[in-house]
């Protein structure tokens, strides 16, 4: 192998290993960010649902937050979350101070119904979500959603969607922020998924 060709194979392991770890970085980051910013007062009582790896529960309780992560699997890394069904999370009305869905409404068949949840156990909601702009966009979500780790394409909505769907189950957007497609180049495994996506603050009353 020519030195050149080595070089540059090396420079381009270099660079997808580099940007795996500021994406990585920035995973976790994200929603501490946004905690920070638009709920920067005493510390919270929060369910993480559709918790994942757990990485976001830890990084909100190194915050000082108490957090409870909730999913239908065990894929913890981070920390390990409470199972349930999927359906009917288990506490009672307005046990939380804010539960928290980040990146895992597409993935759920009843996202409504567990909205309805979500709002019945906390007052507040944190919802990160892709939303499609153009049709790159949609062809990467239907993508996402083929794949086994995916989710369903009909789960991918737009932000004037979403808002409609806050809307219309009661929830009060009293805080968004856009996520640029540029910011957030991989999904959670080295998939290339340069879909733009919101961050949402939900009141219930």
């Amino acid at each position: 192998m020519q030195p050149e060709v080595l070089v540059l194979i090396l420079l381009v392991v270099f660079i997808v290993i580099l940007a795996l770890a500021v994406y990585d970085q920035n995973e976790h980051t994200r929603v501490t960010d946004f905690f920070r910013k638009y709920l920067p007062g005493p510390p919270l009582r929060i369910l993480d649902v559709g918790s994942g790896r757990g990485c976001n529960a830890s990084g909100l309780e190194r915050l000082g937050h108490a957090v409870v992560p909730l999913d239908v699997v065990d894929g913890g890394t981070c920390e390990h979350p409470i199972l349930y069904d999927g359906n009917s999370i288990p506490f009672s009305d307005n046990s939380f101070d804010v539960a928290l869905a980040s990146f895992m409404l597409h993935h759920a068949d009843n996202w409504e119904a567990v909205l309805g949840e979500m709002r019945r156990v906390a007052p507040r909601l944190v919802v990160f979500e892709n939303t499609p702009e153009a049709p790159i966009d949609e062809w990467l979500t239907r993508r996402h959603a083929e794949s086994h780790w995916g989710g369903r394409p009909e789960g991918f909505k737009t932000h004037e969607e979403w808002l409609e769907t806050f809307g219309r189950l009661g929830l009060h957007v009293s805080a968004f922020e856009r996520i640029p497609r540029v910011v957030f180049p991989f999904a959670g495994k080295p998939f290339f998924y340069p879909v733009p996506s919101v961050a949402y603050l939900l009141e219930t009353r």
